[in-house]
């Protein structure tokens, strides 16, 4: 026999002990037993060009690296997927959380920009009060724009205290902008004639 084997002298090989070893009395090979064997069938012609002796260890080495090569690439693309989708649900989070704050942060400038006009108009001698007292027209206006703006405030901090927690710095930080231009607000509608 020559040195390497042919693929025509493997399968006569092959047939022959599954012939004998597997098909019949109590050492058949069924199910699972079967699948395996075929499968080195399948790898010892392919044993046979690369010079493989008479014994299929080296089929048996080529079907361990192929084997464990697509186990590798089933296991790595099953990590590889999980990661990446934990990467894009963290990155939609980061997104909300951002939109959340951004949100607020342009109400609460809306706000402080309608409050800082009306004060700036009083620093410019434009009285935020009549002589008996009231209100005038542009004040009345303007803080009832401010109303309103922390109306929308209030929600969008609800918003930010949901994804955040009460207990982060940036709720607690919009909470106490709020509060403060609710304060001032309120100075400016019932507070005592201002003269400034």
């Amino acid at each position: 026999m020559n040195s390497r084997l042919g693929a025509v002298d493997v399968k006569r090989t092959v047939r022959s002990f599954t012939d004998r070893d597997c098909n019949s009395g109590p050492r058949a090979l069924t199910g699972s037993a079967w699948l395996g064997w075929s499968v080195l069938v399948w790898l010892l012609p392919i044993a046979g060009l690369i010079g493989a002796q008479s014994s299929p260890t080296w089929a048996a080495i080529l079907f361990a690296v192929l084997g464990s090569s697509a186990l590798g690439a089933i296991f790595g693309g099953y990590v590889t997927t999980r990661m990446r989708g934990r990467l894009e649900r963290e990155e939609a989070w980061r997104t909300r959380l951002i939109e959340a704050a951004d949100n607020l942060n342009g109400a609460l400038s809306r706000v402080l920009r309608t409050l800082g006009n009306l004060l700036g108009g009083a620093l410019s001698r434009e009285p935020l009060r009549s002589e008996d007292g009231t209100l005038t027209e542009p004040t009345a206006a303007a803080l009832e724009s401010v109303w309103a703006l922390l109306n929308e405030v209030g929600v969008l901090l609800s918003h930010l205290e949901l994804l955040f927690s009460a207990d982060s710095n940036v709720y607690s930080e919009g909470l106490e902008t709020m509060r403060l231009i609710q304060r001032t607000a309120g100075l400016l509608e019932d507070g005592p004639p201002l003269n400034i």
